[in-house]
Formats: C-alpha cells, structure tokens, sequence
C-alpha cells in the first residue's frame, strides 16, 4: 500500500493546484457509479428506512 501511495503523489505532485484538481474530477467522473444519487428517506408514520435511488 505504502508503494502505492507514493507512486500517486510522484504522478501528481508536478501538477499544480488547479491541473490536479482536474485530473480528480476526471478520475471521479469516470467511477462506475458517477451520477447516481441516494437518497435515505424516513416516513412519518414508520419506524422503517428506505433507500431511493434515483
């Protein structure tokens, strides 16, 4: 893991602030699951939870 991690910050640690911001948000975008909201919804008149992609 330590290997990793130091690998990753020799990729980004030329980029300034706004370029790695950039390639975060392209990385984020790209996730599998980008998009889809959850959303965790209590009624009123229940003691249960239901979750509500959408």
């Amino acid at each position: 893991l330590t290997e990793r991690i130091l690998e990753s910050y020799t990729a980004v640690s030329n980029l300034d602030g706004t370029e790695a911001k950039l390639q975060y948000l392209k990385l984020w975008q790209s996730l599998p699951e980008f998009g889809i909201s959850t959303f965790v919804v209590k009624f009123n008149d229940s003691n249960t939870k239901e979750v509500k992609k959408n």
